[in-house]
């Protein structure tokens, strides 16, 4: 039997069934979930000739991987989920850590690209400083190619490979109860004395499975 069958698949004709949360949170209903897309600084096309003029002469694309993990959490479950994406606000470093102390979020996860490896890596160092309690979890392509590497790092406490909807969710239900391990594939913690499972990936079939893209969790005017 697969790991995830018990999630089924059911909402009236698409879906996951909403999961009871554990109240252990800061908030009545579940857990606070950050979702980011890093700043720009200090990745690779920062030191191309034709950005020198900054993000407003480029135009900005959606992080519809967040996006898409961030409407499952909101429509699945019962935690609150925010999404910050960086570069659409042009947060520095120290704006983005002020809007996450505003929020102080239990669980972050981080979109990590290998070209913007260096301000993910940044983003995660500067939250755990800050708050040392909350579960940094990372993903993306730069997570599917170096697995074992991102979760090498000191701050790092979890990595998603692959499509990570439904592995965030089981993931933050997981934490919301409490749990340390997790039996499903795509996730993958230091929770094993700091040994490394085999690294598998989550790959998700069904697309039309999940719910729409809740735009509203984006700063849409910012993109064009």
């Amino acid at each position: 039997m697969n790991t995830h069958d018990h999630l089924n698949f059911d909402t009236g004709g698409a879906g996951v069934q909403k999961k009871a949360c554990s109240t252990l949170s800061s908030t009545t209903n579940g857990l606070k979930i950050l979702l980011i897309q890093p700043p720009e600084t200090g990745g690779v096309k920062t030191f191309l000739a034709h950005f020198k003029g900054g993000m407003k002469d480029i135009g900005l694309k959606q992080p519809l991987g967040l996006l898409s993990v961030a409407s499952a959490i909101n429509k699945l479950s019962c935690h609150d989920v925010k999404v910050i994406d960086a570069i659409a606000e042009r947060l520095t470093f120290d704006g983005l850590l002020q809007r996450v102390l505003e929020y102080r979020p239990d669980v972050v996860g981080i979109s990590a690209w290998t070209d913007f490896w260096w301000p993910a890596y940044r983003t995660g160092e500067v939250i755990k400083q800050a708050l040392p309690d909350s579960h940094l979890c990372y993903g993306g392509p730069h997570v599917g190619i170096f697995p074992e590497e991102t979760l090498s790092v000191p701050f790092v406490d979890s990595v998603v490979i692959g499509d990570g909807e439904i592995p965030f969710l089981y993931l933050c239900n997981g934490l919301s109860r409490g749990e340390q391990t997790f039996d499903c594939k795509g996730i993958h913690t230091k929770s094993l004395g700091g040994t490394f499972p085999p690294m598998t990936q989550y790959v998700q079939a069904d697309l039309d499975a999940l719910p729409e893209l809740d735009r509203t969790l984006l700063p849409i005017e910012n993109y064009g």
